[in-house]
């Protein structure tokens, strides 16, 4: 209850500053403790008002909650990334994070409300938005967003924006310069009488 009140007696710009040196002092020195639990400099970097860094560990915090299965968690570290982010210029590296951020984002929302969920071709919808316009179109995370959008929809039972979206994705890769291949790598072959 001290340090509350002490702490809310404190400036904006002291306690700026305090939990900047407090980020700084764990980033430097104790990697250790902040591998595991990113979401502290995440925390200390946000109240400090670093926006880069507090994105940044916003999102490892929410990638590392998705692999162990906390998706609720993984879902607000990466909201709270995403609310960030707003905050900062439109920059193409400022697009390449959020779009990080929405594919995370999607995955954790698919596994915990379901692919029918409104959300997830909200999250995604934005995804191809960001894709296309930072020029990443026919890349791994294209199709990932593709196939994304086409399940959700499937799902949900909107066939005709479904099959917008399949025939997207059959046209992107349709469009690689390599017969048969798409940017990710894959081998697609039509099946023989078609």
């Amino acid at each position: 209850m001290v340090q509350d009140i002490a702490y809310s007696m404190l400036l904006r710009g002291q306690r700026q500053a305090l939990h900047s040196r407090i980020g700084g002092i764990l980033e430097g020195h104790f990697p250790d403790l902040v591998a595991p639990q990113p979401q502290i400099l995440a925390h200390h970097f946000t109240q400090a008002g670093l926006l880069d860094k507090a994105i940044l560990y916003w999102w490892r915090a929410g990638q590392q909650s998705a692999a162990k299965w906390a998706l609720v968690e993984a879902i607000g570290q990466l909201k709270r990334g995403l609310q960030l982010i707003d905050c900062l210029p439109s920059t193409p590296e400022r697009k390449a994070q959020e779009l990080e951020l929405q594919v995370a984002l999607a995955y954790a929302l698919r596994l915990t409300r379901g692919y029918a969920h409104p959300e997830v071709p909200e999250v995604l919808s934005r995804a191809r938005s960001l894709i296309l316009e930072t020029g990443l179109a026919a890349t791994p995370p294209h199709f990932t967003v593709l196939f994304g959008l086409w399940s959700a929809h499937y799902t949900a039972g909107k066939a005709a924006i479904a099959l917008e979206r399949a025939e997207e994705f059959l046209a992107v890769a349709q469009s690689q310069q390599t017969p048969g291949c798409c940017a990710s790598g894959i081998v697609f072959s039509a099946p023989r009488g078609l």
